[in-house]
This record gives C-alpha cells, sequence and structure tokens, in this order.
C-alpha cells in the first residue's frame, strides 16, 4: 500500500506500485486523498531516468522436455511467469 503526500509523489508512487505489483505478483493499492486528485499544478518534467520496468521473474524459454506450472511452490514464495 502506497500514500502520496503530493503531486510529485504520486508520479513517482505510480511507478512503485507498478513494480511492486509485477516483482510479487500481488495487487497493490495506491491512496490518493480526493483533493490532491482534484488539484492541479505545474512542475518541471520529472526524472524518469532513475525509474526502470522491474518485470519479477520472468522465464525466457520453457522448452518441450520441461513442464511449466504457472504456480510452481518456489523457496522465495513467487513463482516465475512466461
Amino acid at each position: 500500500m502506497l500514500a502520496s503526500g503530493d503531486i510529485k509523489e504520486c508520479f513517482y508512487d505510480a511507478a512503485k506500485a507498478f513494480n511492486y505489483a509485477e516483482r510479487y505478483q500481488l495487487p497493490v493499492i495506491h491512496l490518493v486523498d480526493k483533493a490532491l486528485a482534484d488539484s492541479y499544478k505545474t512542475y518541471a518534467i520529472f526524472g524518469v531516468e532513475e525509474y526502470r520496468v522491474d518485470r519479477g521473474k520472468v522465464l525466457d524459454w520453457v522448452g518441450p522436455e520441461e513442464e511449466y506450472r504457472r504456480f510452481r511452490i518456489m523457496e522465495d514464495a513467487i513463482s516465475p511467469r512466461v
């Protein structure tokens, strides 16, 4: 769960929320106050260079002899996706 305090935090927390959801394969709640959601403000362009998309554990290839099981029990409790 993420709770943003201002518009700039909303931008960066949204990127974090997507990465958390992909990495841990769980829903993420991003709380935003109604007053904040209905407001507007001018900012300089936000720096997106420091953020990267984190898709979590992804299998690149499942061969014909391998059996892919989406919800395989793993040591870290997160099964890889294709």
